[in-house]
């Protein structure tokens, strides 16, 4: 394992090594490389339905040496927010005056759906008092990895995943104990509402302990060469059940802020008959992100060079994950502590 790893960074250096040291540092040239890099080898093209030779000119002719650092950044990502995909970012370097971060399609309606819940009014309202919480964190920081309870008054269970990063004590196998205690309720609801992202090894692992059969459920396909239709051969994913499963009706709830990994592990939720899926369609950012790209201006940058598809060859990508049910939130009710998305989903079950 540990060959291999050495292996991708090597191969990360190398590439940012010769991208630093082969082209010159000036506005026209770092936004050309990056217009080319990613006409070379981002893997949403297609399923966006984007023309990126039209985005260059309209762009490219606006860029000029006579620019200043935070006008390019501000330029290059107008360019790239065309993109609406979060696995697409560029930072400016920490060593920079100026720090600028962006990340395509998230200043909207993204950062909007997280108002639309607060797992605060969750645990405070919704769940018996004995619920259990994983926190990771300090005491000024302390935030939340794992949830999982009892609705209040109800025979019906409920888990919140936040995110599918991997921790120093795998909070991800505790959904194990988890299925457990809440194997005789009627019912589980899954909330990945604004749920980060992640590994896709640890979105998984859960998943799969909520599958009833084995089926295929997604393809992904890596581009591999100029044309933006190169793509491998695709790769299948099946829903094998793992563990002690629970296959007894399931509510999943999701919005806008659902993002990448958490992605995934609704495409292998939605695939089964006993999930109902309610609220908003997801980010769609699934695909798997490329190494880092370095400038010499100090600017990385990165992008996805994956595509994710349906067994019957759409695409979750462009699009989200879209619910049985769509409902959203208030934002004015949320801040008084009600989630009407939550209590839709215990009269659904």
């Amino acid at each position: 394992m540990k060959k291999i790893v050495i292996g991708i960074l090597m191969l990360s250096f190398i590439f940012s090594s010769c991208i630093q040291d082969e082209i010159e540092n000036n506005n026209e040239t770092i936004f050309d490389t990056i217009w080319e890099d990613m006409d070379a080898h981002y893997g949403g093209f297609i399923a966006r339905n984007i023309n990126w030779d039209s985005l260059y000119t309209v762009y490219a002719p606006q860029v000029n040496n006579s620019l200043s650092e935070e006008e390019l950044f501000t330029l290059t990502s107008q360019m790239l927010d065309v993109l609406d995909d979060q696995h697409v970012a560029m930072r400016t370097s920490e060593n920079n005056d100026i720090q600028l971060g962006f990340s395509s399609g998230k200043n909207g309606d993204e950062v909007e759906a997280e108002k639309e819940f607060r797992l605060e009014g969750v645990l405070n309202n919704y769940l018996e008092a004995d619920y259990f919480a994983d926190n990771f964190g300090d005491e000024e920081d302390i935030e939340i990895q794992f949830v999982f309870g009892e609705i209040l008054n109800e025979n019906i269970g409920y888990i919140y995943l936040p995110h599918f990063e991997p921790s120093s004590n795998d909070w991800h196998t505790q959904i194990d104990d988890a299925i457990a205690r809440l194997q005789n309720t009627d019912g589980i609801i899954i909330d990945v509402r604004n749920n980060g992202g992640g590994f896709p090894v640890v979105d998984r692992y859960v998943a799969k302990r909520f599958m009833a059969e084995e089926e295929l459920i997604f393809t992904i396909e890596t581009r591999n060469g100029p044309n933006h239709n190169d793509f491998d051969e695709p790769v299948e994913y099946f829903s094998t059940p793992e563990g002690d499963t629970y296959t007894k009706p399931i509510v999943a709830l999701i919005n806008k802020s659902t993002v990448s990994a958490g992605e995934e592990f609704m495409l292998y939720l939605q695939s089964q008959d006993h999930v109902t899926v309610l609220g908003s369609p997801t980010s769609n950012a699934l695909s798997g992100v490329s190494f880092d790209r370095f400038l010499p201006n100090g600017w990385s940058y990165s992008y996805p060079v994956q595509y994710y598809k349906y067994p019957d060859g759409s695409t979750p990508e462009g699009v989200g994950i879209i619910p049985d049910i769509e409902f959203q939130n208030d934002v004015m009710d949320v801040e008084q502590g009600v989630d009407k998305l939550l209590e839709l989903a215990i009269m659904s079950l």
